[in-house]
């Protein structure tokens, strides 16, 4: 018995609001603001990646989401158990942070929000792959393509605003504190911002409680986890698919932290301008995500995955040719980026029309939360290769260090353009 959408306006509007809320949160403790503090308290080189790398490394334990929905637990109430406890561990970190000075070592408070980072992502992951699994249920498959790009572009419009005002403060407060002398006020605003984040996103959960448990389609019990997922490879073009999840999770991975150092260190970027650029990115994401459910919901998601990530490849190339007189170049490389807003619905989408239906947590894990995995080790790994480089090189050529990388970031790329071509023509001989 198929799952039907249940009132599909009321759906929508509640995946909005909570996608909205949770992605909100989400700016105000990730992402730049994270990378400039923990810069600022002293991590760099493959301290720096591997702080950068956690959330994605440590995600595939989304996968446990399956045995746990096998022993009863239900998608939505496992859903809002892990969240709680994810942003439990996460609220720790901007107390660590006021407390570092009083460590003996300046190493131990990185230590513990590394601990704090792997706690809060192990239960993230199994509450992303629970949310997956429950809202499939929720929509029929023909609305899909909908509710994704529903969910995307509600989590891109948080982009557009909120970091500007949220870096405004903190540059503001950065300036009192060169003024001052301390950084105490710098790192009061930070966790001040930390806090607003991780509340925004426990509110996230308010909007999608009233929703019911489905238990129209209940987890094979019988069926184990492996054998799950080689019904899942089975289907054709799922391979090509997580070969290109994966792939293109490492090509973004292996520059995470060097793009960060990169305009932190060498392009002497403030977070206000880098911030503008992200709020560009974003605005073109908007129509581009909307583009990319209304191809899903016609099956041409290789269509979109192909060429899509093809564009986004380019973005290494103007990181490549960018230098501190034109920093502004690597304004192309956020332009193109707009183009994943396509590409973030396509792929799940995929994911989810090649799953077994009412059993799709493991497979769906192993293409989103696998592939963040991928992007976690080549993060650590891409971290790592920079600082042995810098270390064997001069200041006068420390910019091949990170040339390097921009082309071997390119290379995975536009490899993970081809695999996606693969899933596409396995679609193609399939409707064939």
């Amino acid at each position: 018995m198929k799952a039907t959408l249940l009132m599909p306006a009321g759906l929508s509007i509640r995946i909005a609001l909570t996608s909205f809320l949770w992605q909100a949160g989400s700016t105000l403790t990730s992402g730049v603001f994270f990378n400039w503090f923990v810069q600022e308290a002293g991590a760099k080189g493959w301290m720096l990646g591997l702080l950068l790398a956690l959330p994605d490394l440590c995600g595939l334990a989304g996968l446990y989401a399956r045995p746990l929905l096998q022993s009863g637990w239900g998608r939505r109430h496992l859903w809002w158990f892990s969240t709680i406890v994810s942003r439990l561990f996460f609220v720790c970190i901007p107390g660590i942070a006021l407390l570092h000075h009083e460590f003996p070592d300046p190493q131990t408070a990185l230590w513990l929000i590394i601990l704090a980072i792997s706690l809060a992502s192990i239960f993230q992951g199994i509450a992303f792959a629970a949310w997956s699994d429950w809202i499939s249920l929720l929509a029929a498959p023909p609305l899909w393509g909908k509710t994704l790009a529903i969910r995307s572009m509600a989590m891109i419009a948080t982009q557009l605003l909120l970091p500007l005002i949220a870096g405004a403060i903190r540059d503001f407060a950065q300036s009192q504190a060169r003024m001052t002398g301390s950084n105490q006020l710098l790192i009061m605003v930070y966790a001040g911002i930390f806090l607003t984040g991780v509340l925004l996103q426990l509110a996230s959960l308010l909007p999608m409680l009233a929703l019911p448990e489905v238990v129209l389609a209940q987890v094979r019990r019988s069926t184990g986890l492996w054998a799950t997922l080689r019904e899942s490879f089975q289907q054709p073009g799922y391979g090509w698919l997580i070969a290109h999840a994966w792939c293109l999770g490492a090509a973004n991975g292996l520059t995470q932290a060097v793009l960060a150092q990169y305009q932190y260190q060498i392009l002497k970027m403030s977070i206000l301008p880098m911030q503008a650029m992200f709020s560009l990115m974003y605005l073109i994401q908007l129509p581009a995500s909307w583009q990319g459910g209304q191809f899903s919901s016609r099956h041409r998601e290789g269509f979109v995955l192909t060429f899509g990530t093809a564009i986004t490849a380019s973005s290494m190339l103007f990181f490549y040719f960018s230098s501190p007189e034109n920093w502004w170049m690597i304004g192309g490389a956020y332009v193109v980026w707009g183009a994943f807003g396509a590409v973030n619905v396509a792929g799940p989408h995929m994911a989810l029309r090649l799953s077994p239906e009412g059993d799709r947590s493991a497979s769906f894990a192993v293409f989103r939360l696998g592939a963040g995995m991928a992007a976690g080790l080549s993060g650590i790994a891409g971290a790592w290769w920079l600082s042995w480089q810098l270390e064997a090189s001069t200041p006068e050529n420390a910019m091949a260090a990170y040339q390097t990388l921009f082309l071997a970031s390119l290379a995975g790329r536009c490899l993970a353009s081809l695999l996606a071509c693969g899933t596409w023509c396995s679609q193609k001989h399939r409707e064939d």
